[in-house]
């Protein structure tokens, strides 16, 4: 993997942050927020970094309408990315290993069944976020169909 320079607008926004920060809710959000504190992308996409995840799940509602579910950024357009939640470290609840699969699916449709419902956009957060292969759909870039 290349170096990768950490995105300048969220480090001074956590630099600024004052509140709690956010334990990263999967293990790929933890191997992200060790290259940088979130992203924003020239098309207004965004991976939401430590200082401002509990509070977009909080204002989505998250816990409610799609539990077991986490909102780790949005399409700028109306749309979230969404993974299933599982603490760094932390065993599934049911023992079977959760992939790290990232979904877009509207946010004014969120649901239990994200992998149902969403679109899947990839598989490996870190290399996808930071452009480091060719997945499904990179945030910032148009979506194709396959």
């Amino acid at each position: 993997m290349g170096i990768m320079i950490p995105d300048p607008e969220t480090t001074a926004e956590l630099a600024e942050h004052t509140g709690p920060l956010a334990e990263p809710p999967h293990p790929d959000v933890a191997a992200l927020w060790e290259i940088m504190p979130g992203l924003y992308l020239p098309d207004g996409s965004a991976i939401y970094g430590p200082h401002s995840l509990a509070e977009r799940n909080d204002t989505y509602e998250v816990a409610e309408y799609s539990p077991g579910w986490v909102l780790i950024g949005d399409d700028g357009g109306g749309a979230g990315y969404l993974m299933r939640a599982l603490t760094a470290g932390a065993p599934p609840p049911d023992g079977v290993p959760r992939p790290g699969e990232v979904y877009l699916l509207d946010l004014g449709a969120l649901c239990p069944d994200v992998a149902a419902e969403g679109d899947l956009v990839t598989t490996d957060l870190v290399a996808w976020a930071t452009g480091q292969h060719d997945d499904r759909h990179r945030p910032g870039e148009p979506r194709t169909d396959p």
